[in-house]
């Protein structure tokens, strides 16, 4: 061997032994600290709505090992990603929590169905371990009376963490009374950890999705999450499931990192296009309701969003108290102009001025929607309202609006593009096929059964309209309980 294949062979064999070296450092690096992958910034979701909780739990039941986080990078990285699929780590504490109910009920994961991830077939149940708990089957047996089942995940080291994203699925379905809390409590070095968050008693009668606020925590070495289900003394006298979640994802971004919320800035009516549209769409709701959510609502939490098994699955709407109304949305953005949205509709039960619509070239500026303010999605849209009237006989009439600002969170400037117009050659009782037309030059035109029933020029539509639309239900002011049944909802290139 001559004298440079020598040295050629010494820097290989040098070489070599630097990237083993540095293999075992990574290996033996990531066992000593949870390093989390770089992920995108967090998609949006609505926060989880509801109640003032605060609970106290006996500090000696939780995990006491600190969870580190060491950050993959300065970008948005992803911390907790659990589906349930597999067993648990030692980072989640089970505890129940009751006195009072006559055996020992905790969360476990347990087959479920329908899976809010295709593929997937486990979730965590409020009740599904414990002595007396393994022993029960979700849509099997009942939940017991009394549980006060706790699922928590930490002590996780949020001291140099500036932003957070939680979001998680659950499955609230219960009979009245009973509690579903998502918490956090940053209590250290103490017997007692005080969680506070927020509870809701509305059932969702399907996957919901949402997302847990942990800025008040952000600076604590020591933060526990917290999942919770409580019930009442008559427990569930049938075999409704009662809690479940799922898909819990927590991403986190570092202190050096400034997270700047997207903005939107209205186009200006000369140069801007409408905006770039997606895909057609088309929801039969036959098996759930997935997406379909509260966007902005006047309802103070009094209505109710489900799915129902009428013409093989719909999607039900209710609104409780007079005067009020909902906007619920999938948050999918329709195809460019122009195009066609169309719904198959029926007032339930329906009293004078009850009302359903399309909501149209709705407006969302990338952050959670709903925001507490309700300011960030569903400000500035296009409505067709369908009410329904029975003075002088029944009827339905209908208005095209243009909805520009909102005060108070009611509509504060509102064009008329078609004032009500009076329909009398449908069956108000039954189902009726509404479609809105959006065309290329400026005009809307509104279809009942197929056949024309109105038209209307916006000469400012490519400056005002946006790509998002849903459905609107609204009790008048003189009653509540206001529902209406959605068989479908088409969107539609032409």
């Amino acid at each position: 061997m001559n004298r440079s294949n020598q040295h050629f062979g010494v820097l290989f064999v040098a070489a070599f032994v630097i990237l083993v070296i540095m293999a075992i450092a990574i290996s033996s690096f990531s066992q000593m600290a949870n390093i989390v992958s770089a992920g995108e910034p967090p998609t949006p979701v609505p926060p989880f709505i509801g109640e003032e909780f605060t609970a106290v739990i006996d500090a000696n039941l939780l995990n006491q090992t600190p969870i580190n986080i060491t950050l993959a990078d300065s970008d948005w990285t992803t911390f907790i990603t659990e589906t349930f699929e597999a067993a648990l780590d030692g980072n989640w504490s089970y505890i129940d929590n009751s006195t009072t109910d006559l055996g020992e009920y905790k969360w476990d994961r347990e087959a479920f169905s329908p899976s809010p991830t295709v593929g997937d077939s486990l979730s965590a149940w409020a009740v599904a371990g414990g002595l007396e708990g393994q022993a029960l089957v979700a849509n099997t047996h009942q939940y017991p009376d009394n549980v006060d089942s706790w699922l928590i995940y930490g002590p996780i080291d949020l001291s140099g963490i500036a932003n957070s994203s939680l979001t998680f699925d659950y499955w609230l379905e219960t009979n009245g009374g009973d509690e579903f809390s998502v918490s956090a409590s940053s209590t250290s070095g103490t017997d007692v950890a005080t969680f506070t968050g927020k509870s809701t008693f509305s059932t969702t009668s399907g996957w919901t999705r949402n997302n847990y606020d942990l800025s008040d925590h952000h600076g604590n070495d020591a933060v526990y999450i917290g999942f919770n289900f409580t019930s009442d003394a008559a427990g569930d006298a049938g075999t409704l499931p009662g809690a479940l979640i799922d898909n819990v994802q927590l991403l986190v971004q570092g202190g050096d990192e400034i997270y700047i919320p997207i903005v939107r800035k209205d186009p200006t009516p000369t140069v801007s296009p409408t905006p770039s549209g997606g895909t057609d769409y088309h929801d039969g709701f036959a098996n759930d309701i997935t997406g379909w959510e509260n966007r902005r609502s006047d309802t103070q939490g009094n209505h109710e969003v489900k799915h129902g098994d009428d013409k093989k699955g719909i999607l039900s709407v209710l609104v409780e108290d007079a005067g009020d109304y909902i906007i619920v949305s999938p948050l999918v953005t329709a195809p460019s102009t122009p195009y066609s949205l169309e719904i198959n509709a029926q007032h339930k039960d329906p009293e004078n001025h009850d009302l359903y619509g399309i909501v149209f070239g709705a407006d969302w500026d990338g952050n959670t929607c709903p925001n507490a303010e309700f300011s960030s999605c569903f400000g500035t849209y296009y409505v067709l309202k369908v009410e329904y009237r029975d003075n002088d006989g029944t009827f339905f009439r209908f208005k095209l609006q243009k909805v520009n600002s909102f005060k108070s969170n009611q509509p504060d400037d509102v064009d008329n593009l078609i004032d009500w117009t009076k329909i009398t050659s449908a069956d108000e009782g039954d189902y009726n096929v509404w479609r809105v037309d959006v065309l290329e030059n400026n005009k809307i035109k509104i279809y009942l059964n197929d056949s024309e029933v109105g038209s209307a020029t916006d000469n400012n539509m490519d400056s005002f309209i946006q790509p998002y639309f849903g459905v609107i239900v609204q009790a008048k002011d003189e009653h509540g309980n206001a529902r209406a049944k959605f068989d479908y909802f088409d969107v539609i290139a032409k």
